[in-house]
């Protein structure tokens, strides 16, 4: 548990881990300095993925249909970013590519193995993290088994 916080939602029988549901623009500004040894997320990047601009990725893989929305109109502001990198130790930020991120010695690419010669598109996320000693290269199917 860590001070400052709500009862989190879920916790580790010995303590160590604890899971907190709610918004991350919330609960990130009450939590310690380097409270958190990791942060994963996927936040959004700007790119209008749920305004039909996902037709073009059918080639191997189905697009998921997120109807017409504004979730990723805007992407993730530079203060929550910073907040992600103030509170953990370790991150990894799923399209890193997409944000003013300080160097890092491995990025993970996400093959997605979705190649469209047609439109000269590869379908591919990059992802930023301290995480990794190498880069890695996970394909699709590696990803499906991971969650």
């Amino acid at each position: 548990m860590i001070d400052g916080l709500p009862k989190p939602d879920w916790q580790s029988e010995c303590g160590t881990a604890a899971l907190y549901c709610g918004d991350c623009l919330e609960l990130l500004p009450l939590m310690p300095d380097g409270s958190v040894a990791a942060v994963v997320t996927d936040p959004p990047y700007g790119i209008g993925e749920a305004r039909n601009k996902n037709a073009s990725r059918r080639k191997l893989a189905i697009a998921k249909d997120y109807g017409v929305s504004d979730w990723d109109d805007q992407p993730a502001s530079p203060q929550a970013i910073a907040e992600v990198r103030r509170v953990s130790d370790t991150q990894v930020i799923f399209g890193g590519n997409y944000f003013d991120l300080p160097p890092t010695s491995c990025w993970l690419v996400w093959d997605k193995c979705n190649v469209d010669v047609a439109v000269k598109r590869i379908d591919a996320e990059l992802r930023q993290g301290k995480l990794f000693a190498e880069p890695e290269r996970l394909k699709a199917e590696q990803m499906e088994l991971i969650g």
